[in-house]
């Protein structure tokens, strides 16, 4: 059997765009995917991990010396003057007893 010459070993793309360089038609095909090779399945896979940044909050205590409570029926209310209460939302305000 003979060896086949170089250019004969070549697809007819790589022929083309060896041939005419970048003014070949199928240049823009030529050019190697170098992400990792698909494996025919569809469901998402892991490509990599980073470690994360864990994010440190710091929680602000304040003790009460002064306050007034009401017992209600189903409810107990406390009430506490605190010069910025305008400013806090309810979901950053614990009670612990």
């Amino acid at each position: 059997m003979a060896d086949l010459s170089e250019e004969e070993k070549l697809s007819a793309l790589q022929e083309n765009i060896t041939r005419k360089g970048t003014n070949s038609y199928y240049y823009a095909h030529g050019k190697k995917i170098e992400g990792p090779q698909w494996d025919g399945r569809e469901e998402p896979r892991l490509l990599g991990t980073v470690p994360a940044v864990a994010i440190q909050t710091k929680t602000i205590v304040h003790s009460l010396d002064s306050f007034s409570w009401l017992d209600e029926t189903k409810h107990v209310k406390v009430y506490v003057e605190h010069e910025s209460a305008g400013s806090i939302d309810d979901v950053d305000i614990g009670l612990v007893s």
